[in-house]
């Protein structure tokens, strides 16, 4: 049997999408039909032809950037932190001595 490229609708999809990333419309028809018409992510992505993951990133909300940490600050921090544990120990010898 001579293998056949079958094609399925999401191959075609891509060609609507420059990248992988939407037109201003389609998100707002994405988050329209979500919030207004209480449609699932399948259902949206069916009704508009885009894959399921794109309408889930347009939906999902902004993620909280991470805090880089400095590698400065950090040797900092633990000079201080020993530092501070030398007097720590010195106050309470004072304290435990009559």
């Amino acid at each position: 049997m001579p293998s056949v490229r079958r094609v399925r609708p999401r191959d075609t999809i891509a060609s609507s999408c420059v990248n992988g990333q939407l037109t201003d419309r389609q998100r707002i028809e994405v988050l329209t039909l979500r919030k207004y018409a209480n449609w699932g992510y399948t259902r949206i992505s069916s009704a508009l032809q885009i894959p399921r993951s794109t309408v889930r990133r347009v939906i999902a909300p902004p993620e909280t950037p991470q805090k880089q940490r400095d590698e400065s600050n950090t040797s900092e921090e633990s000079n201080t932190s020993e530092d501070s544990g030398t007097s720590d120990e010195s106050q309470q010898k004072s304290l435990s001595s009559p």
